[in-house]
């Protein structure tokens, strides 16, 4: 329930009660609907066009993303092959004779 609800809610008691402020209390319940409505609206509003322009930088920041994976990957690729290269030069010294002092 909102806070115009609420208020709603006593002025409805008031005029059952026949009290002297229950046609104040319901003018002030028509401004306040009237105030909450328009600032859903204007919050409703703020949050699209949020939305609307946060579109751009998302799709920039996957962009981003996307070039840095690949980076990564390239990187990796390159690191694995000079692990190979490593391995294969550690594996011929191995290999070779041991001259006899």
């Amino acid at each position: 329930m909102s806070i115009a609800d609420d208020f709603h809610a006593l002025v409805v008691k008031l005029q059952s009660e026949g009290h002297h402020l229950a046609d104040e209390a319901h003018s002030l319940w028509a401004r306040l609907r009237g105030d909450e409505t328009a600032l859903a609206t204007e919050v409703a509003a703020d949050a699209h066009k949020l939305a609307t322009d946060a579109k751009p930088v998302v799709a920039e920041a996957a962009t981003d993303v996307k070039s840095i994976g690949e980076d990564v990957a390239q990187e990796v690729k390159a690191m694995g092959f000079e692990a190979v290269a490593d391995a294969k030069a550690a594996a011929a010294d191995i290999q070779k004779p041991t001259p006899q002092a």
